[in-house]
């Protein structure tokens, strides 16, 4: 019984499926057919299409990862479960009945795409697809109505199908779902108020559709090129379905958080709609949001954010050698540390406040928020590095890799020398907290690369252990600062520190974001081969670990890692921005693939 029930859900969910991949409607094929924005309503909240469904199934099943993939144990002990083989069973059942793979069975029902929009108005959603022919539509419907009567009628149950006429068009009930069939076109909806618009608009436009929107037709002419997936969202509708809770004017409590998207608080305020794009192929991934977007929106206190007139700009990436991640931010620090009030909660800012006190103290009792950020430029860069040790130097038995700041001075002369006492005071404290710890020590030096000045500290071997490579995780580290021109640069090693000197002192040229006047506000851009490298140079520590964390053997443990590195071979790199011109704001996310 149990068996047959499970058949039963399986097949009705099929039948669902099957509805909601058939039709996109994204080209008109007759005068009959309209597209899925012409019978969605014009209150529509949520609509995205899928433009060729068959492109996607076969690369995702035919791409080089898969097989990588289906070697992880995690998918192995999944694809054996009695829950996955049961499925493979009644997917089996199901082919067998239609005649056809359930892939061929997907391509036939969807060639046209695939579409869903979600309606507020009546609580609806819904999935339109167009198939190949009215035929295979009509085919593949009466064969799964077939099987869901066949085996309630087996178990003794009444039809599970219900039937109902709509102004001459048959209309299906099973469960909460609800189905029609109109030549090759086929709706699936939740709701009958939704499935009687859509219908109304089929028949005589009569209930007014989502193409007929202002809103949804501004949002289309932003769509460039043929994406794989689009999407909008009616974000003003948002809002108006959420009058009483007043979370884009609430003060922030999380500080990384505000950091990050805080800016974005105006544009979510304001902008009508959020548009989304993702492109797919073998060897790439591009993920596109974009929003109407204009500086006016964007508050007083959150200036610092997209600096004045949302012109504010982040600096070109630095690259190092075998450079892991590579970051570089626009943000006026000091901006927003004096404006803390009007940006975060009283808690926050009183702990403000507080480290506003406590750091007068370094800096000769200067206002840590106006005289030290505020000699900042407002633009951050971050880089981590895989690091490579010295062999006359101690090795650790854990490899970090190396990491560092790079700052801009306004006016470097004046500061130079607080920071300079700073960076000392702070290796003093430093060594004097590690005595009393039994930490190693660290030596101080000063060296010179023509103008520019490093300060280095290097931690001391400890006599037994200089040439062994199980050393304490403290050697992964040689504290150093360096001033080169109006950069500062605070490293976790000299070797960094002295590389990045090397560096910040060329010219800056900034990347294609210029194009279409766009801004970049944040970049970001990790290679995955110098990931790779740096998890390999811990590859014996992380087998040493699985074995203890989970009990496996050596062999084991062995092969499980060399999957995780050899997935982290099959990504080349990651790319991040978010950027602005004075009418759009937009995110884009990019992953290629190794080839």
């Amino acid at each position: 019984m149990k068996r047959r029930f499970a058949f039963t859900q399986a097949l009705l969910a099929c039948l669902v499926c099957v509805a909601c991949s058939s039709n996109a409607w994204a080209a008109e094929k007759t005068g009959a057919q309209k597209s899925a924005a012409q019978l969605l309503p014009g209150s529509t909240m949520v609509y995205a299409e899928l433009s060729e469904p068959k492109v996607l199934l076969d690369l995702l099943l035919e791409h080089p990862l898969r097989e990588r993939i289906e070697q992880l144990d995690q998918v192995k002990k999944a694809k054996q479960t009695p829950q996955y083989l049961q499925f493979q069973i009644i997917v089996s059942l199901i082919e067998l009945q239609i005649g056809m793979k359930w892939n061929e069975a997907f391509n036939s029902l969807t060639e046209g795409g695939i579409s869903v929009g979600f309606d507020p108005k009546t609580d609806g959603v819904a999935l339109l697809a167009q198939s190949e022919s009215a035929d295979a539509l009509e085919n593949l419907r009466d064969t799964f109505l077939k099987l869901a009567r066949n085996e309630a009628q087996r178990k003794g149950n009444p039809d599970p199908i219900k039937t109902t006429d709509y102004r001459g068009i048959t209309t299906y009930s099973v469960g909460e779902a609800k189905f029609a069939t109109l030549d090759s076109l086929l709706i699936v909806v939740n709701n009958d108020e939704l499935g009687k618009t859509i219908l109304d608009n089929y028949l005589d436009d009569s209930a007014g559709s989502l193409a007929d929107n202002e809103q949804f037709q501004n949002a289309r002419k932003t769509m460039t090129g043929k994406p794989t997936l689009w999407a909008y969202l009616d974000v003003a509708t948002v809002r108006a379905a959420n009058p009483e809770a007043d979370f884009y004017n609430q003060k922030n409590n999380n500080v990384a958080l505000e950091l990050l998207i805080g800016g974005l608080i105006g544009t979510a305020q304001k902008t009508p709609y959020l548009t989304a794009s993702l492109d797919i192929d073998t060897h790439r991934l591009a993920l596109n949001l974009s929003a109407p977007h204009d500086p006016d929106w964007i508050g007083p206190e959150h200036e610092y954010f997209f600096g004045p007139g949302g012109q504010g700009a982040a600096p070109p990436l630095l690259e190092p050698k075998e450079n892991l991640l590579s970051l570089s931010i626009y943000r006026d620090f000091s901006s927003m540390w004096l404006n803390s009030a009007d940006i975060f909660t009283d808690k926050v800012d009183a702990e403000f406040a507080q480290a506003n006190a406590n750091l007068a103290t370094l800096f000769s009792g200067k206002d840590f928020g106006e005289e030290v950020l505020g000699s900042f430029q407002p633009e951050v860069q971050f880089v981590a590095t895989r690091q490579h040790y010295e062999e006359d130097r101690p090795i650790p038995a854990i490899k970090i890799p190396a990491f560092a700041l790079v700052f801009r001075f306004k006016n470097p002369e004046p500061m130079r020398a607080d920071f300079r006492r700073m960076f000392q005071s702070l290796i003093g404290f430093l060594n004097i907290t590690g005595a009393q710890n039994g930490q190693p020590q660290l030596d101080q030096d000063i060296e010179k690369l023509g103008d520019h000045q490093i300060l280095t500290s290097t931690y001391a071997p400890e006599a037994d252990k200089k040439l062994s490579e199980q050393n304490k995780i403290n050697f992964n580290f040689s504290p150093s600062v360096a001033f080169a021109g109006d950069a500062f640069v605070v490293s976790s090693t000299s070797q960094l520190a002295r590389e990045l000197v090397q560096l910040v002192t060329k010219p800056r040229v900034q990347g294609d974001k210029a194009k279409n006047n766009f801004v970049p506000n944040i970049q970001l851009n990790t290679d995955f081969s110098a990931v790779r490298d740096t998890v390999n140079d811990n590859r014996n520590q992380l087998v040493t670990q699985t074995i203890l964390s989970e009990g496996k053997e050596r062999d084991e443990a062995e092969k499980q890692v060399d999957l995780i590195l050899e997935a982290l071979g099959a990504i080349q790199n990651l790319s991040l921005h978010l950027d602005t011109n004075q009418e759009t704001v937009q995110f884009e996310l990019e992953v290629n693939l190794a080839k």
